[in-house]
Formats: structure tokens, sequence, C-alpha cells
């Protein structure tokens, strides 16, 4: 399969879409869009709508099964492909319908687009999301839009935002990304004691070896840590790290200890015994975790990077995954995967995947950025990106890589998401980015006002910021011995 269909499928998809209705189009979107994997079935329609599903099956299949990143890869491509051209159709198609309907109001006046990007950012203070977009554009098909109308709207939203952001949510509770369920503790006692019980088997996890990295073994991987009292999580952290199935040859860790209180060096000190591989520097005084991972960032001698979460374990191949994909990948800039979600600390890795609770991240795309963050748990990515982009902004403390990322989607970047799981986040509530005072919301609406225009095409590329890495601190401590 090449990068795009392959030369049947797009003679397939050519003729099936010329002959497809419009009610047609749109339950394929929903398949395409809504479903992991279209399911032709007997209420599909006709004949080119059951082809065309079962060629979305088809590629939706390969990328996740493919034997090599290499094929998942394009597999991927061909079905982002796909579901460009019947989105195309789509509009295309209702567009006709609306002109036929009424000839003077088809389509939608000059400007109307970065008018409400920008009411959005003025009336809402964040950027406007996907779906909101698709409400307006559906409005402007029936009728010219009347801006003072959509002001007083957008208006009487904000007082809906800012009243529902007085009623803090359950930071025990969480959404699983890409999907419409939430959990929270009733939800995970009750598949604890189906698991006890044996009503629930967990699936089998993908077996480790299956894809290699190429060359002799060098310092390939640099992983990063930002610790601040990390006492009750650093042991496991630093056996799940080390256990890694390519750490001693192709890795480094380095941690940077923000002056924690809880005395982590020691353990630290035990794994460094061992492991050369790991670097650990302590600051004199407390910073913030975009600060410190720009410190490492700057001190880092592989090709590749990975951010690492002391309470998020990762496959024990994980790193192995992500790094010979970028190898087999060279256009690829940033590799992201699915992950298993926890509401209880200390599990490993297998025990969090046996209770199945796991995302389904969608492929990045602008759109899809602006709603939410796919690759904001463990991803890799190229050192190079931040001799392109610039570092972490800084100003940030929790929404630091969202930032980052649609930079990166801003300046052409490309993302890859491997269609496995390789690590369990563990939903704490008393993290930075779940607990009851987190910046986290102001922080990302803030950002998505920055970014919305450009993203959508209502606004010129501008120069982007770049902000520096992080210069080394003063009287920076080497030796965990001298903590």
């Amino acid at each position: 399969m090449n990068e795009a269909l392959a030369p049947d499928d797009d003679r397939l998809a050519t003729l099936a879409l010329a002959r497809l209705t419009l009610a047609e189009i749109e339950r394929l979107q929903i398949q395409l869009f809504g479903e992991d994997e279209p399911v032709p079935t007997a209420a599909a329609g006709s004949l080119a709508m059951r082809a065309l599903t079962l060629l979305a099956t088809r590629l939706a299949r390969a990328r996740r099964e493919a034997p090599v990143p290499a094929m998942q890869a394009r597999a991927s491509v061909a079905l982002a492909r796909l579901r460009e051209r019947v989105a195309g159709r789509h509009r295309a198609l209702a567009a006709a319908a609306a002109a036929q309907a009424d000839p003077v109001q088809a389509g939608p006046p000059p400007g109307d687009l970065a008018f409400l990007v920008q009411a959005y950012r003025t009336e809402l203070r964040r950027g406007i999301h996907p779906r909101e977009l698709d409400h307006w554009e559906a409005r402007m098909r029936e009728a010219p839009l009347e801006r003072a109308g959509v002001i007083g709207d957008l208006q009487r939203v904000a007082a809906d935002e800012a009243h529902a952001a007085r009623k803090p949510g359950d930071p025990a509770r969480c959404w699983i990304m890409g999907t419409g369920r939430t959990i929270g503790p009733d939800d995970w006692q009750r598949r604890a004691q189906a698991l006890a019980d044996g009503a629930v088997v967990p699936a089998p996890e993908a077996p480790t070896g299956r894809i290699h990295l190429r060359g002799e073994p060098r310092c390939l991987v640099t992983a990063i840590a930002s610790l601040y009292r990390g006492g009750e999580f650093i042991e496991a952290f630093m056996d799940n790290i080390t256990g890694q199935s390519i750490f001693r040859d192709w890795c480094e860790l380095i941690v940077v200890d923000a002056a924690s209180p809880d005395g982590e060096a020691d353990t630290i000190r035990r794994y460094m015994a061992d492991f050369p591989n790991i670097r650990y520097i302590r600051t004199p005084e407390r910073i913030g975790i975009y600060p410190a991972w720009n410190f490492a960032v700057r001190e880092a001698r592989g090709e590749f990077l990975t951010n690492t979460n002391l309470d998020d374990p990762r496959r024990r191949d994980a790193f192995e995954v992500q790094a010979a994909t970028l190898q087999a990948l060279p256009e690829v800039d940033v590799v992201y995967q699915d992950f298993y979600y926890t509401l209880q600390p200390h599990l490993s890795f297998e025990q969090a995947a046996a209770f199945g609770f796991r995302s389904r991240v969608p492929p990045v795309t602008p759109r899809v950025m602006l709603e939410f963050n796919p690759p904001h748990n463990a991803p890799m990515w190229r050192r190079r990106l931040h001799d392109e982009v610039g570092g972490f902004d800084e100003r940030y403390r929790s929404a630091g890589d969202y930032e980052f990322w649609l930079r990166c989607v801003a300046a052409g970047k490309v993302f890859h998401k491997i269609d496995e799981a390789l690590v369990a986040y563990y939903q704490n509530p008393e993290g930075i980015s779940t607990r009851a005072d987190t910046p986290g919301h102001v922080e990302t609406r803030e950002i998505t006002a920055r970014y919305a225009g450009q993203l959508l095409g209502t606004a010129e590329r501008a120069e982007p910021v770049r902000p520096a890495l992080t210069p080394a601190p003063n009287r920076l401590q080497h030796d965990p011995a001298a903590a």
C-alpha cells in the first residue's frame, strides 16, 4: 500500500462517492469519524455505501494490526485521506442542496469564520471548538450570520461557562479520552470485584520484541523526569524505567529534582550504581515542571525524547516500540499512543491494563487539537523539534506541553499514533492536572484562543513564539550524595 490509496482502492472510492446520496454520506461520516472500525450492516444502504465501508474497515484493521510501523503509518495516511474525501464530498453535496433550496444563500459570506474565531476569543476568552464551528457553519448555510446576535449568544454562553467553573468537578472521576465514558471509584471497585470473581478475563497484552531498533547500541532515547515530592512513587518509577527493554544499551534517564524535600536521592543513588546512564540533577530551589523539562532537554544526548511521570508506569517495551517507530518513519516528528486509566496508585502496568479502561485517542489534526490533547501522555519526539520551534513555554504551570504540541501542529510537524496502549495513566486527585485549584483549565482556554485562528486557517501564519530552553541554574548538584 502506498502513502495514498492504492490505484484499485482509489478507483473504487471515486466511483462509490459519486453514487452516494447526501443521507448515505452522512451515515458514512458517522462511521468513519465516530467508530474505531466501521462495520457494514444490512442497513448500510447502497452497494456503493457498503463498498466504501468495507474499504474503511480494511484500512482501520491494517492501521491497527500491520506487522511493521511503516505499514501502520501508510494505512493511517490512507484512512485519513479517505476520511478527507468523504468529508469533501459531504460538503459539496450539502452546499448543492443548500443552493438548490436557496440559491442566494449558498455558502457562508467571506470573513464569517474569522469573525467567529475572534468573537470566541473576545467573549469567551478561548478558542472555538470544532463541534461549535460545525454548528455555526450549519446556521450559515440556512441564513446569513447576524453578528450582533452571535455576540449575544456567546455572552450567554460565557455566563453559563463562568457559572459552571464555580462548581469544581470531582478529581477522582475522569473522562476516558476518545470515548463518551467516564470512570470513578464506583466503576473501579465494580471492575476490581469482577476481576477477583473471574467474571472479567483481562485481554492479553501485545507481545514484546515485535519490532526492533536498527544500528549499534548508543544513547538514542533520553527520558526526562521532573521530581518534586515523589518519595511515594520513586522506587517503582526507577524499577519501571530501568526495566525498559532497551534502557541499558540505548537510553539515558535525566532526573531533575526541583528541591524536593522527600529525600528521593537516596533511592536514585542505588540505581545509579548499576546504571551509569542515569543522570541526577538537583536545583537549589523549587522550579516548575516546564523549566525542569527545558533544562533536561538542553542536557539530553539522545536523538529522541520522552517525558516520564513518576506515577504512570509503562509497558516493558514502550521505549523500544516508540523509538523503533520513529526510526522506521523518518517523516514523523512525534509518536503517541493509547493508554490505560487507573484510579489506584502503585499498580504495575500489567495490573492497570487488566482493568481494561483504555483510551481511544484520535489522530492528531488541527481541529482535534483544539478540542483536546491526544499526545498528552508519554509521547516520544525528535530532539530537533526544540531547535526548530523552541522549548516549553515556562509561563505555564500545567498546560505547557499542550501549547508545545499546538505550536508543532501549527508549524506543520507530523504526528503518528501507535495503535497500542503503552502506558498506564494514574488519575491522581492530588496531581497538578487534576486537583481542584489547578491552573490547567484557564491555561488551556488561553492557549486555544491564541492558536484557533491559525489552525483553522483564518489568520496568517505568524512568526511562532520560540521559548528558549532553560539555561543551567547556578549551584546545581549533579551528585545525589550531595543532596
